[in-house]
C-alpha cells in the first residue's frame, strides 16, 4: 500500500494533509510537555494579571466542553486556500477526556474514560486501547496524542485547559508576554497578550469579565515551517509559505452534567486493533492479510453533483446505463496519487471508445492550483472540484489516491487504494472484465466471505484440537 497515510509520528502531517492539501504542520512536542523545563519568562503586569485570572478560573474547575473552530488561510507562491473545520473537545477531572474530529480525509478520536485511553486515526484505519493516564495533563506527555491534538495548533491552549496550572503551563510556551491592550472577540470584551518564543509565536484573547474563558488563539507558524524548511531540503516551499491560523472557541459548557455516554469510545467497524498506541505507529503501513471489503463494494455509488475544473458539472447519476465511471480521488500535494494518476489516465484513454471515462476528484484545493500543476505535470484530464471534501468524505476516501470504478449499473464495482505497483496491470483488467458484463463486486465479495469462513472453521479446527486429550491426538 502506498496511500497518503504516514508510517511514523506525527499523524497530524496526515490528518492535516488530507484536510488542507499541501500544508504540513508541526506537533509542536516541545511547546507543551509539562516535563520540558523552561526559562524564566518575561511577562509585563497586565498579561500577568490577565494570565493569573485565566489560571486561577480553569484550575478551580472540574470539567469543561467545548468547540473549537479552525480556519486556516494558506498563500503559497500567489495561490490561496481556506479550509475551515471544527473540533469537540470536553475533560473531566481528574483523568477523563474527549476529543473529536471528523471532517472529509481525514479525522481522529481520543477518549479517556478513566480507565482506557482509546486513539481512533481514521486515515490509518487503525486504533488502540491502553491504560489511561492518571491524570488529564499526563496525556500531554505523550507524543502520539501530541501529534493527534496538534491539528490545528492549540495545543499550547488545550494543555493549558487541563493543567492543574493553565497560566503557568499557558506562559511556559513563550519567551515573552506582552499586553496588547483590550478588544471584543465575538461581543465580548478580551485582554489581548502576544507571545514571542524559539518555536512558535502566539496571540491569545481572554474574556475580561467575571469568567475568563479563552475566546481566541492566533498561533504564527513562520519559525516552525522555517525550521521544517532547513530540516528537510525537499520542503524548502515551506519557508516561504504565509498562513493565517485562526482558532476560535465557541459553546463553552463549564462544569456540566456529562451522561453517561460523554466518555464512552464505540470502536468503528472494519477497521485494525492494537493493544498500545506505540505498537499501532510502529506497525507502520502494515494491514490485515485479508483486509474487509471497501465498505461501499456493490452498492448504489453515492451520488455526485460537482463543478468541473474547466467549466460544466459531473452529474454522476447522468452515465448510469451508458458509461463505466473511474472516479480518481486526490490532490496536488499526495506524492502518490501524482504518481497514479498518469497510469490511470492511459488506462482510461485506452478504452475512452468504448465508453469508459474518468473524472480526478480534487479535494478541497483551489482552482488555480490544480490548474498549475496539470499544466507542470503536462497532463489533461477532467477534475471535479470536491470543495468543501462532502464527496470523498461519502465514498469514504480516508487515504488518497482511491480509484473508484463505478459499472454502468450505477454501483461500485472497484475500490482501489494507493498507487499499486501493479495499477496498470490490474486497471486494465478491470476494465475488460466490467466492459464484458463481469460483476467483480459480487465476485470480491463472495471470495472475501469464502476466505473468511475458511479461517473461522481453520480456527474452530484448531481450537478443537487443542482440547483433545493426548491420548486422542494422533501421532
Amino acid at each position: 500500500m502506498s496511500g497518503s497515510t504516514p508510517k511514523t509520528r506525527p499523524v497530524v502531517r496526515s490528518i492535516v494533509g488530507m484536510t488542507v492539501g499541501s500544508l504540513v504542520l508541526l506537533a509542536g512536542l516541545a511547546l507543551v510537555n509539562p516535563r520540558v523545563a523552561v526559562a524564566e519568562v518575561k511577562i509585563d503586569a497586565e498579561s500577568q494579571k490577565a494570565l493569573d485570572a485565566f489560571g486561577k478560573y480553569y484550575s478551580g474547575l472540574q470539567g469543561f466542553k467545548v468547540a473549537v473552530n479552525i480556519d486556516l488561510n494558506v498563500d503559497r507562491d500567489g495561490v490561496k486556500q481556506n479550509v475551515k473545520f471544527e473540533q469537540q473537545l470536553a475533560a473531566e477531572r481528574p483523568n477523563k477526556f474527549s476529543y473529536i474530529y471528523d471532517g472529509a480525509g481525514g479525522g481522529a478520536t481520543i477518549i479517556s474514560d478513566g480507565k482506557d485511553l482509546s486513539v481512533y486515526i481514521k486515515p490509518l484505519a487503525k486504533y488502540a486501547v491502553e491504560a489511561a493516564p492518571e491524570r488529564l495533563e499526563s496525556l500531554f506527555t505523550n507524543q502520539i496524542v501530541m501529534g493527534v491534538l496538534s491539528m490545528g495548533n492549540a495545543t499550547p491552549v488545550t494543555a493549558a485547559l487541563v493543567s492543574p496550572d493553565p497560566a503557568r503551563q499557558l506562559s511556559s510556551t513563550a519567551e515573552s508576554i506582552d499586553y496588547a491592550g483590550q478588544e471584543e472577540v465575538d461581543g465580548a470584551k478580551c485582554h489581548h497578550l502576544k507571545a514571542t518564543g524559539a518555536q512558535m509565536d502566539w496571540q491569545v484573547w481572554i474574556d475580561a469579565g467575571e469568567k475568563p474563558l479563552v475566546r481566541k488563539f492566533l498561533p504564527d507558524l513562520t519559525k516552525a515551517l522555517a525550521a521544517m524548511a532547513k530540516q528537510q531540503p525537499g520542503r524548502a516551499q515551506l519557508a516561504g509559505m504565509k498562513i493565517e491560523n485562526v482558532v476560535t472557541y465557541k459553546d463553552w459548557e463549564l462544569d456540566p452534567k456529562f451522561g453517561d455516554d460523554a466518555f464512552v469510545f464505540a470502536a468503528p467497524q472494519n477497521v485494525e486493533k492494537f493493544d498500545s498506541l506505540m505498537e499501532m505507529f510502529t506497525a507502520g503501513a502494515r494491514r490485515p492479510a485479508e483486509p474487509e471489503p471497501h465498505a461501499l463494494l456493490g452498492k448504489p455509488a453515492p451520488a455526485i453533483d460537482l463543478e468541473l475544473l474547466d467549466g460544466g458539472k459531473l452529474d454522476l447519476a447522468s452515465y448510469k446505463d451508458k458509461n463505466v465511471v473511474i472516479l480518481d480521488f486526490w490532490a496536488t500535494w499526495c506524492g502518490p496519487c501524482v504518481r497514479a494518476m498518469p497510469i490511470i489516465d492511459k488506462v482510461a484513454e485506452k478504452y475512452k471508445d468504448q465508453g469508459v471515462l474518468l473524472f480526478a476528484v480534487n479535494i478541497q484545493e483551489m482552482p488555480d492550483e490544480i490548474k498549475k500543476f496539470l499544466a507542470d505535470a503536462e497532463l489533461e484530464v477532467a477534475v471535479a472540484l470536491d470543495t468543501e471534501g462532502a464527496t470523498a468524505q461519502a465514498y469514504l476516501a480516508n487515504a488518497i489516491p482511491q480509484t473508484v470504478i463505478v459499472g454502468k449499473d450505477g454501483s461500485v464495482q472497484v475500490v482501489k487504494i494507493g498507487a499499486l505497483p501493479d495499477l496498470e496491470a490490474s486497471l486494465d483488467g478491470d476494465i475488460e472484465s466490467l466492459l464484458a458484463g463481469k460483476d467483480l463486486a459480487a465476485t470480491t465479495l463472495a471470495d472475501a466471505k469464502a476466505k473468511k469462513d475458511a479461517a473461522a472453521k481453520a480456527k474452530e479446527e484448531a481450537a478443537k484440537d487443542a482440547k483433545k486429550p493426548e491420548s486422542e491426538t494422533p501421532e
